[in-house]
């Protein structure tokens, strides 16, 4: 990863999490909360990535086959 872009991934990071546990917010259900923050991550994800990929199914089973096999 790019050294100039991990600070700017953080601060979005952060700033998603914040935002999206915030007390201002009537939404007291957890599990709009976890949507929230994990819509947030996608797009960091998928727009804010230095190669940026589609996440879906193909994506997920490339992932899920390199943590089985142990190679990053």
């Amino acid at each position: 990863m790019n050294k100039k872009f991990f600070p700017v991934l953080l601060v979005l990071t952060v700033a998603s999490v914040f935002f999206a546990f915030s007390r201002g917010s009537n939404d007291d259900n957890p599990k709009s909360r976890y949507e929230k923050v994990l819509r947030n991550i996608g797009l960091i994800l998928e727009e804010g990535h230095f190669s940026p990929k589609k996440i879906d199914d193909g994506f997920s089973k490339d992932v899920l086959n390199r943590f089985v096999k142990g190679t990053g």
